[in-house]
């Protein structure tokens, strides 16, 4: 059995380069800046032989792809155009976030995907909550692209390590 001393700086490089692939499909796809899709691949090593590489899907904070302008009927950050919606700082968590009731008219599930628990923190007696926080959806395009790019990953993952693999051979 041959075994490697596992250089994870090589690794973690060869991650960047896939996770930056991944970035730029989806932030063309979801119409945000790739700024708003940072730190969402991480990649460790176990036991100096496997390669695990998770892929973040949570749905993005309005608030990480721009400047959100209020205006009469909601709120709007870049594109993208959240109606029925205020800013405010909601929980008094000191962070202005975009809101929205869960009774609202304009409420849909499609158009406020959050992960986030929908207001129920001991405010529900208050005739004003349960709120939302508003969301941009990533999850149904990084599926996609890891799906119908699979073998295109494995085979980039596999030449940038085979790169390495002999870059570290030759320099010893």
């Amino acid at each position: 059995m041959l075994t490697l001393d596992v250089d994870t700086n090589g690794l973690d490089a060869i991650a960047a380069r896939l996770s930056a692939t991944v970035e730029s499909y989806v932030s063309k796809e979801a119409r945000i800046p790739q700024t708003g899709l940072r730190r969402r691949l991480f990649s460790r090593v176990e036991d100096g032989e496997l390669l695990k590489i998770w892929v973040g899907g949570k749905p993005v904070s309005p608030m990480k792809i721009g400047n959100p302008e209020v205006y009469i009927g909601g709120v709007k950050v870049g594109r993208h155009n959240f109606p029925g919606s205020w800013l405010g700082d909601v929980y008094s968590s000191g962070y202005e976030k975009i809101w929205i009731r869960l009774h609202s008219k304009y409420y849909s599930r499609e158009l406020y995907p959050t992960i986030y628990r929908a207001g129920d923190r001991g405010m529900a007696r208050d005739h004003r909550f349960p709120v939302v926080r508003a969301a941009i959806p990533v999850e149904q395009y990084m599926d996609a692209f890891i799906r119908s790019n699979k073998g295109g990953l494995e085979y980039a993952f596999l030449r940038d390590f085979e790169k390495a693999l002999k870059a570290e051979v030759i320099n010893g």
